[in-house]
């Protein structure tokens, strides 16, 4: 979330915990703080992640024509109430902004 980092960068930044900072105005660089008890790094408050599902009201009556993709959680420039890992908005395919990015996954075995 938006800290005084962000804030001496980004004047207009809401402080969502005053005194609070992490260094870095926007997106931290990859694995920079601790992993979460699975082992993930940067799971919350970095950058919102694009999911590989069709964004639907419902999760029924799935086609080929995906227009919306999922984006899960919340980045660096939204509010407390938004970074949540059960977060889950609709977004073009083909959009993109500095508080989104992915990850890369692999089935385990």
């Amino acid at each position: 979330g938006q800290d005084e980092a962000a804030q001496a960068v980004l004047p207009s930044a809401t402080v969502i915990r005053p005194g609070c900072t992490d260094g870095y105005a926007s997106t931290a660089p990859a694995g920079t703080f601790l992993p979460n008890g699975f082992g993930l790094y940067d799971v919350l408050g970095n950058v919102s992640e694009w999911a590989e599902d069709c964004h639907l009201a419902e999760y029924r009556d799935v086609s080929d024509a995906c227009v919306y993709r999922v984006r899960r959680g919340g980045g660096w420039g939204g509010g407390v109430t938004l970074i949540r890992s059960d977060r889950r908005g609709g977004w073009l395919a083909d959009s993109h902004d500095s508080g989104t990015g992915f990850r890369v996954a692999r089935v385990l075995e």
